[in-house]
Parts: structure tokens; sequence; C-alpha cells
């Protein structure tokens, strides 16, 4: 008798095509390398046969394996996974439970390294996962078609420049300057959390469109904040899309440009304070390079995918973006304390560095009104002698030459003194109201201020017909970018490629430096700005009694990081707070699907209610490891509690850091426990059993409990 096809699934097999019974794989064989591939991306599929043909060879059994078969079997298998995930497990692979429905910002960047050469071959067979991680490129042509409209390609390409800094993803067009290439890469987009959201493939290379493509998809998710390595320059592009076409005029209005803090050191200071995200209120600590993240294990699927058809290509990255965020969920539990804690000591660490610069200023100010009065002191008395020898010159009579040419010395020179005297004056005055007025009062003044001249400054070229005060702002801002490249070059870079990045763009400045120092200078009266002034920060314009472009700039840093660190606290509590929700609403509604398909007689959707009880247990060992939530017996129940016991977090957070093996887990795991209560996990688990009582059929389980593995119709 010949097994049927369901019997060789129920025992574990797994057919080498889909109409083809003849070649079959262990399941298991297939869950290995599914693990395998996504643990360590890059495993060379090839090896891996060869390796499994060894070990046939090794045990006496034939050491022949079809790698086109193998492939084409695990191709389908990992979509039944697929399948099973979504329409059995309900679960929604591309969705941030922590950020929910309306995710507070998403991270843009490219991935040249996801390329494939136009001579792969390989097994091409349909994509089974079309538009599901990685949208089609009919989708996005229907997206650029909206776009060319508007901005026609201009067949050629330029790089877009902030500063002295060009970057390759700032362009608008791009032609594909790698032959041999049928896609040179990725765009990705990810959440704060670093959850795959979206991918648009690069036909020649990163674009303003690829990048409105997705600004558009975070615009219809509801985020408030785009993040961006070159958003300074994207969003002019974005702003014409939006006046040109009312489709996209939301995507400006609503949403809000962020620019890293990292790639925002080495843009143009005016940019630094438009666009940057830690200067934005509502943006809490949020660092806009996630996607940088993500990247960095993407990349290595590039030693393999770039041999694969276009078809396989796709679907094994789309898989890997779910085992990705699969991954992500699993330590969503332990992440989320840990943000909750790194926010409570950051709001320290930024106050009291706030605190700091409150204190030296105050200082420098008690220092400059010091200073003032002494000159002042000095300016009445010059003048109180000035005015007594012209009354004396007055006294002798009828002038004569020589007393004629004193009393004119002395008339220049009271005016001078007078004018002085003036300056003086007010300089007290403002010096007086500064420091008679609050530091928080002061501080919205001053930020209004520099953004008043940022944007004054915003991409203006310097030259002789340039106003003075542009170009002295304009030098003073490249001293603070070269400043804080030169200590990141020493304190923050840990390989020479950052090095010789940062030393590059550094190179840049210097030069831009060079050239509006040689517009300056002939309109100083004589008055002359070396390099070293720009190095020092020290300028023959700026008065003793004024505070430094780079000291506000400074002040301002630190008041705005602390005021998004106390954001932080807020938001990570709101966000551990959707993520439980999200987890009991999951559990829930499986609950009640599964409760409903137990009492059907078809074996296959009862099976689906098995496979549905096994994504409960998973989401109840996820619940067990949110630690924050409150004892709560009841098993439908959404409550969270308002207020996170911080002292409880912040003692797991630091212990969970130290965890090296399954020993310390499960001990602090028992701790915690049995804090919480010890009655939750045997009542989940206990309507778990009464539940799974229901499925039971009398005499052989095989068939149902290989279900899982079957695909259903």
């Amino acid at each position: 008798m010949i097994a049927a096809e369901n019997d060789l699934i129920s025992s574990g097999w797994w057919p080498g095509s889909p109409k083809n019974m003849s070649y079959l794989f262990s399941a298991d064989l297939l869950i290995m390398w599914n693990h395998l591939v996504h643990k360590t991306p890059g495993t060379s599929e090839r090896k891996f046969i060869e390796t499994l043909c060894e070990i046939s060879k090794r045990s006496g059994r034939s050491g022949t394996i079809c790698r086109q078969t193998f492939a084409i079997s695990n191709k389908y298998y990992q979509y039944m996974e697929y399948l099973v995930e979504v329409e059995a497990k309900l679960r929604e692979l591309f969705t941030c439970k922590a950020c929910g429905r309306r995710p507070l910002a998403m991270h843009i960047d490219g991935i040249m390294k996801l390329y494939r050469w136009l001579s792969s071959k390989g097994v091409d067979h349909s994509q089974l996962l079309n538009d599901i991680g990685i949208v089609s490129d009919a989708v996005f042509q229907e997206h650029a078609d909206k776009i060319n409209q508007i901005k026609p390609k201009l067949g050629k390409v330029s790089k877009d420049t902030c500063g002295g800094a060009s970057y390759k993803a700032g362009k608008s067009d791009s032609v594909n300057d790698r032959t041999g290439l049928a896609e040179t890469g990725i765009v990705f987009c990810t959440c704060r959390h670093g959850y795959l959201l979206r991918g648009v493939d690069m036909a020649k290379g990163e674009t303003y469109r690829h990048v409105h493509y997705l600004h558009d998809y975070a615009f219809r998710s509801g985020c408030d904040f785009l993040c961006y390595d070159v958003v300074c320059q994207y969003w002019t592009f974005a702003e014409d899309l939006s006046k040109a076409n009312n489709e996209f005029k939301p995507h400006t209005e609503t949403m809000k440009p962020f620019l890293s803090r990292w790639h925002g050191k080495t843009h143009a200071w005016y940019c630094q304070i438009l666009y940057s995200g830690h200067w934005m209120k509502g943006a809490g600590l949020t660092t806009g390079e996630t996607t940088e993240q993500s990247n960095s294990k993407m990349a290595r699927y590039g030693s393999s995918t770039k041999h694969m058809s276009r078809a396989n290509r796709r679907d094994h990255l789309t898989q890997a973006m779910i085992y990705y965020n699969t991954e992500k969920e699993e330590r969503m539990p332990k992440l989320l304390p840990k943000m909750l804690t790194s926010a409570k000591a950051n709001v320290i660490r930024y106050e009291s560095e706030f605190n700091r610069l409150v204190t030296e200023r105050e200082e420098k100010m008690l220092g400059v009104k010091k200073n003032i009065d002494d000159k002042l002191a000095e300016a009445n008395a010059a003048l109180i002698r000035c005015t007594t020898k012209i009354k004396e010159i007055i006294k002798l009579g009828p002038p004569n030459p020589e007393p004629l040419a004193r009393s004119k010395k002395l008339k220049d020179c009271y005016i001078q003194i007078t004018s002085i005297r003036g300056k003086l004056e007010a300089a007290k005055m403002e010096t007086a109201n500064d420091i008679g007025m609050n530091i928080l009062e002061k501080l919205p003044v001053i930020l209004e201020k520099l953004k008043e001249e940022a944007r004054k400054c915003k991409n203006k070229r310097i030259s002789p017909k340039t106003p003075l005060s542009v170009s002295q702002r304009s030098l003073e801002g490249i001293h603070v970018i070269i400043k804080n490249l030169k200590n990141r070059i020493a304190t923050q870079t840990d390989s020479s490629k950052q090095r010789i990045a940062l030393k590059k763009a550094m190179r840049k400045y210097i030069e831009k430096a060079g050239k509006i120092i040689e517009v300056l200078n002939p309109q100083l009266d004589g008055e002359v700005v070396t390099m070293d002034d720009c190095y020092r920060g020290v300028f023959p314009w700026q008065s003793l009694y004024d505070i430094s472009f780079q000291e506000n700039f400074n002040l301002l840093d630190a008041w705005m990081l602390a005021a998004r660190s106390k954001e932080e606290i807020v938001q990570v509590e709101e966000e551990m707070k959707r993520f439980h929700c999200g987890l009991m609403d999951a559990k829930k509604k499986l609950e009640e699907q599964s409760e409903n398909l137990v009492q059907f007689e078809d074996l296959l959707v009862r099976g689906k209610a098995f496979i549905m009880r096994s994504e409960i247990r998973r989401i109840i060992r996820l619940l067990n490891d949110c630690h924050w939530v409150p004892v709560d017996t009841s098993p439908h129940s959404n409550s969270f509690a308002t207020s996170v016991v911080s002292d409880e977090i912040d003692d797991w957070a630091s212990e969970s850091e130290n965890d090296c093996d399954d020993d310390d887990e499960e001990s602090i795991q028992d701790e915690l426990e049995d804090r919480e209560g010890e009655n939750r996990n045997e009542e989940m688990e206990s309507e778990l059993e009464d539940s799974e009582g229901e499925c039971e059929i009398d005499g052989d389980h095989t068939e149902l409990d290989s279900i899982i593995d079957f695909q259903f119709e």
C-alpha cells in the first residue's frame, strides 16, 4: 500500500515539489536549515547540502542530494510556514506592537550590499511572497510615475551637499554606475524599535523617489517623524511635490523632518539647528538610526542573494525580514525596561550637564558685569578729565593755534569716550536683564534667535556680496562642526574606516572655512581672521560682553536633551502599555477563534485550533517576561497599571544585562514571578489544558499532531 500525501506529511516528511512525492525531505531538516540560514546569514546552501551528502556517505547511504529539489522543497515549506503564521496564528509580521497603529517615527536608509548580479540564473520560480515585505516593482513604479509628472528625470546625477559634506543618498535621480547589476540594493524603513516594516528594491541607486514611497507609507501609517540621513535636502524635494499634488500635501504638513544626531554632526550648523530630531518637541530620545542597525544584519545576506534569481532573492529577503522581526519581538520584554532605565539615567545626566552650563553662564555673566562696571568707571573718569581740560583751555581766553589744536583733540577724545560709555551703559543694562531673567525664560528667546540666523544662512553661498553678519555666523558655525568632529574622532570611533570618513568631512569644512576667511578679511576694517581663530573659536568681531555662538548652542543642546529624556520616559511607558495590551488582544482573539473552531468536526479545522494553542503558549511566555505588569488573574484582562513600578524595573533590567546562562535567568524569573503572584501561570495553564482537552480524539493522535506541518487549503 502506497502512503498518501497526507500520511507522509503527517509523518514529518515534506515533498520535493508540490506535484511530485518521489523525493522527500525531513521537516526537521528544513526547520534546522531555516534557523541556520537566518542565524548565520550568508551560509551557503550548496555547502550545507554537501555536508549532508558527506554525512550520508559516512552512514553508508547514497551521498546524492539534488540541490535544486532541496531548494524547491525548502521554498514551499517556508511559504507554508508563512501561511501558518498569518492565517492560523493570526500574526501581524510587519507590525510593531510597542508602536501600535501610529508609530512615533520611522527611519529610512538604503543598503548597497544587497545587490544582485545580472548574470544570476538560479532556480527562477514565481515569487511566493509578493508585495509583502518588499514592495513589488509595479506598485513602486506607479508611485514613481506620479513623481515623474511633477519632477521629470534629468538624466544626470548630482549629489546634494550640506555644508561641507556630500552624500551618496542625496540625489533625486541616479544612474547605474556599476555594470552587470540587476538590482543595486534595497531601501528599508524601520520603526524606532528596529522592526523592518517595508523595503523597496533599487534598480540603479538610492534616490528621493524611493524615499518618498516610504515617506508615503509612513504617512499612511500615522507616523509623526520621518528620519533620514539627508532629510534637510530631501524635505525640499518633498515640499515641491506637496505643492504640485494635493495627494502629497499632508506628507509635509502633518509630518516633521528628523535628522539623527550621529549623521547630523557632519551637516552644516544651520541644518543641525533646524532639523535635529533631539531639538523637536515630542521626539523623545529617538535615535533615527535604527535602520543602520538592521542593515548590519541584512548586509550579511548579500553574499548569497547576489547569485539568486529575482524571485528567490525577494522571497529569501522577505523571510529574513520576518525572522528578524520575530527575534525582535522575543526581545521586546527585556528591551523596553532597559529603554526606560536608560531614559531615567539620561534625565539625571543631561540635567546635570545643563545645570553645569547654566552655572558657568551665570558665573561668566557676573564676571562680565564686573568687567563692565570697571570699564564704565574708567570711562567716566576719562570723561571727567577730558571735560576738565577743555574748561581749562576755555579759561585761557582767546584761542591761539596751540590751544586750538589741543582743544580739537580733546573734543575728538570726548566724542570717542562718550560713544564707548554709551555702549557700556547698553551692555550693562542688557547684562542686568540677562542676570535678572530666569534661564528657562531666556532659552526660548535664544533658540528663536538661532533659528532665525540659521534660516538666513541656509544654503547661502558666501561671497563678497553676502551680508557681513551671515558670513561671520557661518564661520562660527563651522568652528562648532570642526570641534564636534574632532571630539567624535577622538572618543566615538573604533575603526580606521570611521576615522577616515570623519577626517574627510572635517577637511571639507576646513577648506570652506578658508574660503569664508578670504571673503571676510577685506570687510573687517584692518582686522584679520586666521585659521587659528577658527580652530579656537575666538573671532575679532566677538565682544567680551557677549555669550558666544558655541556657548549658546551647547546650552540649548543640553536643555533639549534633558527635555527629550523626560519625554522618553513617558513614551516608553506608553509603549510598554501598548506592547502588553497588544499581546493580550492577540491572545484573546486566538482563544475566541480556537474555541469556535474546536466545535467543527473537520480535522483540518480543528487542527488549526491546535496551532492557535501553540501561538497562545508563545504569547503567554512573552507575557510572563513582561515583569512590569501587575498581578492580574483575569484571563482576558487588558488592564495595565498607569504607573510603572520603577524600582522593580530598574533592578530587573540591571540584573538581566548580566544574565549569561539559563540557570540565572530561571532564578531571576522565579523570584519576580513570586512577587507578582503564583496563581497567574497556573490559571493560564489550566485554562489551556481544559481547552486542549476538547481537541482530543479517541485512538491514534498522529494525524492531529502532524497538522502543524500541513498546508491548509
